[in-house]
């Protein structure tokens, strides 16, 4: 039932957040994948025919928590093929925000710099909503920091792109001082 599942990983939320200390997360990891690895490639990212609504919140909740808390290389691998695909212009996937911040989470420059060209163009308000988190997702540091200094300069809307900014960096141990240190320096 996607009711205690939920329950569930929120109590597991609590040792897999960006303020525990990284030997904890590492086994917290190794913990969510025990216990959810198995059920989360079984959902996997895609709707498949015949999936009732209880089953669809279930990917929604599992896959992502497996993904991000659980580290789960598959996962994120899968994702970034999806998202690099929908880039492509296969946009055959119903929810692609989940997706795109996995990938992003451990996305590199070259697909910062290919959500950050699809961002700018896009038209769709939801596409754009989208990528625009997918930006502020990304966990690498200097990814971080440059995605900060977009805010410089009149790329984007800053109603649009200055609160998703600022609060992305905030989820990774890594980058969570970064929004601080960029307002002390340029606000």
């Amino acid at each position: 039932d996607s009711h205690i599942v939920s329950q569930t990983i929120n109590i597991a939320e609590i040792i897999t957040g960006p303020w525990v200390p990284d030997d904890i997360r590492l086994r917290a990891a190794g913990f969510v994948r025990k216990v959810y690895g198995q059920r989360a490639h079984q959902l996997g990212w895609l709707d498949h025919h015949g999936d009732n609504e209880n089953t669809r919140v279930l990917r929604e909740q599992v896959v992502g928590f497996v993904a991000s808390a659980g580290e789960d290389e598959a996962l994120v691998r899968e994702a970034q093929k999806r998202a690099g695909q929908w880039l492509d212009g296969q946009k055959a996937y119903s929810d692609m925000g989940l997706v795109f911040e996995i990938a992003a989470e451990h996305g590199d420059q070259h697909l910062f710099d290919r959500v950050r060209a699809a961002a700018l163009k896009a038209k769709n308000h939801d596409e754009r909503e989208m990528l625009i988190h997918a930006l502020a997702a990304f966990g690498n540091l200097d990814i971080a920091k440059k995605m900060l200094a977009i805010l410089l300069t009149n790329e984007f809307d800053l109603r649009e792109v200055f609160q998703t900014f600022l609060i992305g960096p905030q989820a990774y141990s890594a980058t969570r001082r970064l929004p601080f240190e960029f307002i002390e320096h340029n606000i």
